[in-house]
């Protein structure tokens, strides 16, 4: 028999919170969550997604992204999605690409001159609460355009018909991982310890499994000799 080839299977916000509250034994009124019920775990389920940006940048956040910084403007606000910037070039001409250095806030700050005028090397950031600054250095004479891979924020859930902004890869993480966080809300760890130790046990190994799934391939440091040209 063959296969469905269909490979754009997902999960709404609402599947998401069903199976989560499956897993617990958890409250569902004809296989549903209830209104207060979805309320509760719809907003547990956003934070809990909201914390994971901070767990390093995942592959699937990864965007490619444009720049023109204005002449004479060493700081430039970016988009509200753009969450973090992984690397960022220098574009002199229709195919010279330039890699720019990150540089950390303090390095930046600790310039004698951060008004120095000449083509970018170096670009640092500076993030607010509603707002990300990107700072280059020496400061652009003329328009100049820049490249960057910016790892952007996870869409909230406003509705639990929205579908959740995560691969089919990491659904399962999603489900899980909420579920382990719904425990003490619906007091399980006391009502049923065995299924909150399982659910618990399987939520961790998923989300380091995802985890690794996103870092990037093995580097291996080999020992480096002069070349012997006399054998």
């Amino acid at each position: 028999m063959a296969t469905s080839g269909d490979i754009s299977g997902t999960m709404t916000a609402r599947d998401i919170v069903r199976q989560a509250l499956i897993l617990i034994g958890g409250p569902l009124e004809n296989g549903e969550p209830t209104a207060e019920d979805g309320l509760i775990c719809m907003t547990q389920l956003n934070y809990m997604m909201k914390t994971w940006q901070s767990q390093g940048c995942n592959l699937w956040r990864l965007s490619d992204e444009s720049l023109t910084v204005p002449a004479d403007t060493p700081t430039v606000e970016l988009d509200p999605r753009v969450l973090d910037v992984m690397e960022a070039r220098y574009v002199g001409g229709v195919t010279y690409q330039r890699t720019l250095a990150r540089w950390e806030w303090g390095d930046y700050r600790a310039l004698p001159n951060k008004l120095s005028a000449g083509t970018p090397t170096c670009f640092t950031l500076n993030k607010q609460r509603t707002a990300i600054y990107m700072t280059f250095w020496p400061v652009n004479t003329e328009e100049q355009e820049i490249l960057f891979s910016g790892a952007r924020v996870i869409d909230d859930v406003n509705d639990l018909d929205d579908e959740v902004d995560a691969p089919q890869e990491w659904i399962e993480a999603v489900f899980t991982c909420l579920a382990e966080r719904i425990i003490p809300i619906y007091n399980i760890d006391s009502l049923a310890p065995a299924v909150a130790q399982r659910v618990t046990a399987r939520a961790q190994a998923l989300y380091s499994q995802m985890l690794d799934f996103d870092r990037p391939a093995s580097s291996f440091m080999k020992p480096w000799a002069l070349p012997n040209y006399y054998t």
